[in-house]
């Protein structure tokens, strides 16, 4: 689950809004009036489309279809025909998925999926209750701005800018180092371009840019879009004269979401690489000592828990670089969630659903605190939409659109994830 933040002119018109884009069942969180404009907060369930239809299936039909789909889906996991498992720290063998023997009770299913529920009911319940402590922190830090800002006495147009930032939703404290930028400038043309200079100023340089090589990590929130970006940047190397000897491969790790392996193995094939499945620390050592020779080995890892297993695989690839995904419409409290994990070192930032209209503030603020550089970018659905994000112009110069969109249209409802 993911909290999204949307501010109107009336509640009406908010959960209006809210029902729009993220459908009827989307659970309200919160309603408040904030500098004369209303706020709802509301929960949006971000599981990956075949996840969510696995599951959906799973519960209209008899647990006898579902012991058949688990064998079949088993089957369909075994090495061979560019996919593989690695198991028991053996040596990696060509295993006929015709030879692998499956058995499953409905019992077991059953335990598994309500253990499943009660999981994900847990971690909603800490979502929301570190989102609302976020939204309570941001509101209080907001209101000082506010009263620091009023105090500036800004000129007329430049007032207009500091009022459309606020409505965007622009964390407060990036809020309040732009309008230090521009308290001394009396034209709205002026503030934007000095705006646009302070961010781009504050962006660390770019990441690693194509072709990559050694071992990569791809972490971050379920729903982020990590196995699609994985299967990106396989499509993008494999093709690529210098891997065709080494080549590439993709490793699924510790991810026990249902449909997660169905899905990971849809993506590589679609992307013409061999992906590999590691349940635990044992096996991907395993699994690494034997895919050494490849030039590239990207690894896809779990959206919850993210600290314990990436930590556990820089034990056993130290030199592995680890990439945080974020989705373009990040809440201010995902991104800092995932700043704020003590024992993560983050190598680069990679984001995705670049293609939505969503405001990258939240992600500019993190770039503008830290030295976070961008490698890649993803959009569109197909595996070909990738794209080198480092430059600035891209994230900075949809930042400034929609300050323009927003400056132009006052009165229109703005939302932001």
């Amino acid at each position: 689950m993911e909290l999204k933040r949307i501010v109107s002119t009336d509640t009406r018109s908010a959960i209006a809004l809210a029902t729009d884009r993220y459908g009827k069942d989307a659970l309200i969180i919160s309603n408040e009036r904030i500098n004369g404009r209303i706020e709802i907060v509301v929960a949006v369930d971000e599981a990956p489309p075949i996840e969510e239809a696995w599951m959906a299936g799973n519960r209209t039909v008899s647990a006898s279809a579902a012991v058949q789909e688990l064998a079949a889906r088993a089957k369909g996991s075994a090495v061979g025909q560019g996919a593989g498992v690695a198991g028991g720290g053996a040596a990696l063998t060509s295993t006929p998925a015709a030879n692998v023997a499956v058995t499953a009770q409905p019992a077991d299913i059953d335990s598994a999926s309500i253990e499943r529920e009660r999981a994900h009911a847990r971690d909603l319940v800490t979502l929301i209750r570190d989102e609302l402590t976020e939204l309570r922190r941001e509101f209080r830090l907001s209101r000082q701005v506010d009263a620091w800002q009023t105090a500036q006495g800004l000129a007329p147009e430049v007032r207009e800018v500091a009022d459309a930032l606020l409505r965007m939703g622009v964390p407060a404290g990036l809020r309040g180092l732009l309008v230090d930028q521009v308290r001394t400038i009396d034209s709205q043309a002026a503030a934007l371009a000095a705006i646009d200079s302070c961010l781009r100023a504050a962006i660390a340089p770019p990441g690693p840019s194509r072709p990559l090589e050694g071992v990569h990590l791809l972490a971050g929130p379920a729903g982020a879009g990590k196995s699609l970006m994985v299967a990106r940047l396989a499509a993008a190397h494999v093709s690529a004269r210098a891997f065709q000897d080494r080549g590439v491969a993709v490793v699924s790790f510790r991810d026990q979401r249902a449909g997660a392996w169905s899905q990971m193995q849809i993506l590589s094939a679609q992307a013409g690489v061999e992906c590999f499945r590691a349940a635990n620390g044992e096996m991907m050592q395993s699994l690494l000592q034997e895919l050494s020779h490849r030039r590239l080995v990207l690894i896809d890892t779990p959206g919850n828990p993210i600290e314990g297993p990436i930590s556990e695989l820089r034990t056993i690839a130290p030199e592995a670089r680890v990439h945080l995904v974020l989705p373009l419409d990040a809440t201010p409290f995902t991104v800092q969630r995932h700043m704020r994990m003590a024992s993560l070192r983050w190598d680069g930032l990679m984001i995705s659903r670049m293609d939505e209209t969503a405001n990258p503030w939240p992600l500019l603020q993190v770039l503008c605190e830290r030295e976070l550089p961008v490698s890649f970018g993803g959009f569109g659905p197909e595996l070909a939409d990738l794209i080198e994000a480092g430059n600035p112009d891209l994230l900075v110069g949809r930042a400034m659109e929609n300050l323009a969109a927003a400056l132009a249209h006052p009165d229109g409802i703005v939302s932001n994830g």
